[in-house]
């Protein structure tokens, strides 16, 4: 006879989190991306404290799955984990259909595209029928050999180290260059927010900036584009490039990555790494006339309400 399930408020005063929140942190390490070392601890004392909010379904007393999420500026952040690969389908549409029922009027919804146990295809299956899209983001990976040292590319505008600059000047042209744009969605909603993202980039939470690597396009003294770079031991890594609205189409962007890859690998580097969505068609072209490939695929679901 098959148990009864039901949906639940998981706290950590009535479940057990830590078992599915250390799940979910091991399944992003695993990807190659960073998490804090007392990340479980923060989502626990969230959770704890009402900040963040923890769905679950339940069989009984024992947890089956969670989906975790918290609002902020009008968007609903969330992650999926399941304790075991016999995912019920039902369960998870029911955790899936909560978390949107429960979101403010105009929040827009994601899912993080890391949810251990769960298959991708029932992960898309499920999301798509409640309203959720599919993206996806592509890694890609250039070898950095001697080819590199044939690259050519020039411009017209002054340059200087992105580090001449404060992260205000910088997080002002990287939020007006991505909005309208298929990655808007993956910045934050407000520049104050956008700002904190590169303060941090600047102070190397990502990765030491590569100096050399690193610049900005002057406009009357003013970056009007720019690209960072940091230093992940064997490679580099295109943490970010933005050009100006205004700027585009001049080969800026191709001057910015020509110089960077040259730079990294006078620095011995082996390889540069970036990431780029599947329908910023402007980029992949860029960066497949470049020489780069397609490493692996990460995906993630939205919706707006």
């Amino acid at each position: 006879m098959r148990r009864m399930m039901q949906i639940v408020d998981a706290t950590p005063d009535r479940f057990d989190l830590r078992i599915f929140l250390e799940a979910y942190s091991s399944a992003v390490r695993s990807f190659g991306e960073e998490v804090p070392p007392a990340w479980v601890e923060e989502r626990i004392r969230g959770i704890s404290e009402g900040k963040e909010f923890c769905l679950g379904i339940a069989h009984g007393e024992e947890l089956e799955g969670i989906l975790s999420y918290s609002f902020r500026d009008r968007r609903g952040y969330s992650f999926i984990c399941w304790r075991s690969d016999e995912v019920d389908r039902e369960g998870l549409l029911l955790l899936i259909r909560e978390y949107a029922n429960r979101s403010p009027q105009g929040t827009k919804l994601r899912i993080s595209g890391f949810h251990p146990n769960v298959s991708q295809e029932l992960m898309s299956s499920v999301s798509e029928g409640l309203g959720f899209r599919t993206r996806r983001r592509f890694e890609m990976v250039v070898p950095l050999d001697a080819s590199v040292d044939q690259l050519e590319a020039s411009t017209q505008y002054p340059t200087a180290p992105i580090t001449r600059f404060d992260d205000l000047t910088l997080s002002r042209l990287d939020w007006e260059a991505y909005q309208g744009t298929e990655d808007s969605s993956l910045l934050f909603d407000s520049e104050e927010d956008n700002r904190k993202l590169m303060k941090s980039l600047l102070s190397g939470d990502y990765g030491p900036i590569l100096a050399d690597a690193s610049l900005c396009i002057l406009r009357e003294g003013r970056p009007g584009g720019m690209i960072a770079v940091t230093d992940m031991g064997d490679s580099s890594f295109l943490a970010d490039i933005a050009v100006a609205s205004d700027l585009r189409r001049r080969g800026i962007g191709k001057y910015l990555l020509t110089n960077a890859m040259k730079m990294s690998r006078r620095m011995k580097k082996e390889k540069m790494v970036l990431w780029v969505s599947e329908g910023n068609m402007g980029a992949l072209s860029l960066y497949r006339s470049m020489g780069f490939s397609v490493s692996r695929t990460g995906v993630f679901y939205l919706k707006s309400e």
